[in-house]
């Protein structure tokens, strides 16, 4: 079961990052896009 539960936790850590480094990526080239 554990490893049922780190599974899930890896996978919603990993969509958290994906989703911080795209909110940053776009914060950052916004004002390059204009």
């Amino acid at each position: 079961m554990s490893q049922v539960l780190t599974a899930v936790a890896v996978d919603v850590l990993s969509a958290a990052l994906i989703a911080l480094v795209t909110a940053v990526v776009r914060r950052f080239l916004a004002p390059v896009a204009g």
